[in-house]
């Protein structure tokens, strides 16, 4: 992030906090499901600021990304809008990357565009995080999606940190998730 962009993430980030927390669709949704103690904003400022680290990345694809990403959840969980200060830009990436389930995201992300792809793997394995499911099965399911985000991007963009995370990330799930069917048998 270059100096002269650092207060508008400032100022998105804020946004960001706020929405979350005061203007969330659900009182449930203010906190993260793994403790039910942790701020949701946390995850999407993990998502920008994550790709803001991405050193292999532009500046530009940085900065856009970390907007969009510091705002993709906004209209899906919150009651507010995008900002009308936004670019249009991030606006058009956010709406992008917005979808009405898991479902119907892993089904046409693909005629999205590379960079909702990126993002969207950003997203995906900050989710991976702190996944968990009580449908059998469903975890193996979001480890795949991830993992063909990633082999998507790194076709794309070449060897980039979120694609080495998500790779280790997937490699832990997929350990413990035998490691649990060996335990139920």
């Amino acid at each position: 992030m270059d100096i002269k962009n650092s207060g508008s993430l400032k100022k998105i980030i804020s946004f960001a906090i706020n929405a979350h927390f005061f203007y969330a669709r659900e009182h449930d949704m203010r906190v993260r499901r793994w403790d039910k103690e942790t701020p949701y904003s946390i995850h999407p400022i993990w998502c920008g600021m994550t790709i803001q680290a991405e050193q292999k990345l532009s500046v530009e694809i940085r900065n856009i990304g970390a907007q969009a990403l510091i705002l993709h959840d906004i209209e899906e969980d919150t009651t507010e809008e995008v900002p009308k200060y936004v670019s249009k830009e991030v606006k058009e990436l956010v709406k992008g990357m917005t979808f009405e389930s898991i479902d119907q995201e892993m089904r046409e992300i693909w005629g999205r565009g590379d960079m909702i792809i990126l993002l969207k793997l950003y997203d995906k394995v900050s989710n991976l995080l702190d996944y968990f499911s009580n449908v059998p099965g469903r975890e193996i399911v979001h480890c795949e999606y991830v993992a063909k985000l990633a082999d998507y991007v790194e076709e794309r963009y070449g060897d980039l940190n979120i694609v080495a995370m998500s790779r280790a990330i997937i490699k832990s799930k997929m350990k413990n998730s035998k490691r649990m069917k060996r335990r139920n048998k």
